[in-house]
């Protein structure tokens, strides 16, 4: 879990960067005022990749660092497909054949 000011910071990065997405897609005038509108909301964008770099704000919890020794992946938990015992299987497709038969 991160922490309580690495979260807020990395709400406000989201709203701000959502915000000048918006502006930067549905500005479609390349001239005067519109014009720095858009390289402006541009620059607001790289600017939070930016920030967003710096300090690290992704929040990693969801990939581990070392997936073959992770509890979130079935073949290591016992559990799921990759896990299925030969007996299991024979059984599985007894069953199939069974539910098949006309």
């Amino acid at each position: 879990m991160l922490p309580v000011a690495k979260r807020i910071l990395r709400e406000v990065v989201k709203v701000v960067a959502v915000s000048a997405g918006v502006v930067f897609l549905f500005d479609n005038q390349l001239s005067g005022t519109a014009g720095l509108v858009l390289l402006g909301s541009g620059a607001v964008l790289l600017l939070c990749l930016l920030i967003w770099l710096i300090f690290d704000l992704s929040d990693t919890g969801f990939w581990p660092d070392q997936p073959d020794k992770s509890n979130l992946w079935p073949e290591n938990t016992g559990e799921g497909i990759n896990s299925r015992t030969p007996e299991r299987s024979q059984a599985d497709e007894d069953e199939v054949r069974r539910s098949t038969k006309p």
